[in-house]
C-alpha cells in the first residue's frame, strides 16, 4: 500500500484518507498549517533583514559620519531597528513558555 499523507495535482492539495477518499478536513488542516509556517518564516526574514538594516545603518554612520559627529539620526534609529526584532522575539518566547496550559493541570492541582 504506497500511499502518501498527501500529494499536489494541479497546485492543490488533496489529501487522502485510509480508503483513498478525499478527506476535506485533513485538507483543510493542512492548508492552515502551511500557512501558518510561511507566516513563521516571513516574520522571521523581516526581523533578520531589520537587524541587518540596522547593524548597516549603524557602520554606515561609524564609517562616514562618526568623525565630525554629523548625521546623529542616524545613531539611535540604527539601534532601534536592529535591537528590536530581538526584543520582540525574546518576549515571545519567553511568554510562549511561561503560559499555562489549562488543559493538562487536573482537578487536584488546582485545589493545593
Amino acid at each position: 500500500m504506497d500511499q502518501r499523507p498527501f500529494k499536489a495535482e494541479n497546485k492543490d492539495l488533496i489529501m487522502y484518507d485510509d480508503h483513498g477518499e478525499d478527506c476535506e478536513k485533513n485538507k483543510c488542516m493542512v492548508m492552515m498549517y502551511m500557512m501558518m509556517r510561511t507566516s513563521t518564516y516571513m516574520a522571521c526574514l523581516s526581523s533578520i533583514m531589520m537587524c541587518i538594516t540596522g547593524g548597516l545603518l549603524l557602520a554606515l554612520w561609524a564609517y562616514q559620519f562618526s568623525s565630525s559627529n554629523s548625521q546623529l539620526w542616524m545613531v539611535p534609529f540604527g539601534l532601534i531597528l536592529s535591537v528590536t526584532p530581538i526584543v520582540v522575539w525574546l518576549s515571545l518566547f519567553v511568554s510562549s513558555e511561561c503560559t499555562v496550559n489549562h488543559d493538562n493541570l487536573q482537578q487536584d492541582d488546582l485545589e493545593k
